[in-house]
């Protein structure tokens, strides 16, 4: 990166942009230790804008959005240099946009304008909101969260639990959530399962398992308990591999 980097910067410096995408990448660890308790990991964080063309690049010393303000902002006050209005970025590609939102629209002001919570739709389908071909359409009211992180699902999962149970309090509701699993099935590739959605009638929650190097207790609690039903097609294939390949046994 060093012998790229005034290249990069030349060319960089006149690449605009409207659509970009950010992300983490760790196929080069620089570094990878523990400080004071806290693990910490040499990383690199690159933005490729919509010609597949990288605008940025940058180690960072941990996954912390605060070490890439100063990348963002310096992309934001490049472009407006350039003759661009400060809200010319208005979409950010992100694995984890539950989290980085309110980040990233502090430096990028133009994303506002395009954030389409799910949980917001009203009823609507994705394509009266996104003025595209319909996919999905979902109940009213409805709230989707997709977490990647022990720490945001451990807190998603206890809101969740709190909901349904809430939500089963009404007469002729029981407490029951729908399970799906994913994994890939690629030649060559590992098929342990990767990602766990449940679901009930005002939630959805998609549990990126396999990013979250450990999983937060409340999951388990939560499948293993025989009160809250369990449904899905077929659901003996998925419910085996949750506890064969991740020690969740579920019940109910």
């Amino acid at each position: 990166m060093a012998t790229l980097e005034a290249v990069l910067k030349k060319h960089s410096a006149t690449i605009p942009a409207r659509l970009l995408s950010g992300d983490h990448f760790f196929k080069i660890i620089k570094c990878n230790f523990t400080f004071k308790g806290k693990r910490l990991f040499m990383a690199a964080y690159s933005l490729v804008n919509e010609h597949t063309e990288v605008i940025a690049a940058v180690l960072t010393l941990s996954r912390s959005l605060e070490e890439l303000r100063f990348l963002l902002e310096g992309v934001q006050k490049r472009m407006v240099a350039m003759g661009l209005p400060a809200a010319e970025v208005e979409v950010l590609f992100t694995d984890n946009p539950t989290a980085e939102a309110s980040f990233l629209e502090g430096v990028f002001p133009g994303l506002k304008k395009t954030s389409v919570p799910l949980y917001s739709l009203g009823g609507q389908s994705a394509a009266d909101v996104l003025g595209e071909k319909e996919m999905l359409d979902f109940p009213n009211p409805h709230y989707f969260e997709y977490v990647v992180t022990r720490d945001a699902a451990a807190l998603a999962l206890d809101a969740f639990r709190r909901a349904l149970l809430l939500d089963a309090q009404r007469p002729g509701v029981p407490p029951v959530i729908c399970l799906d699993a994913e994994w890939n099935i690629s030649a060559g590739a590992s098929r342990k399962l990767l990602v766990l959605q449940l679901s009930y009638s005002e939630q959805t929650l998609v549990l990126h398992l396999s990013r979250m190097g450990s999983i937060p207790h409340q999951l388990g609690a939560l499948l293993r308990d025989a009160g809250i039903g369990k449904a899905e097609k077929m659901i003996a294939g998925d419910a085996g591999k949750l506890e064969r390949e991740w020690g969740l046994p579920v019940r109910g």
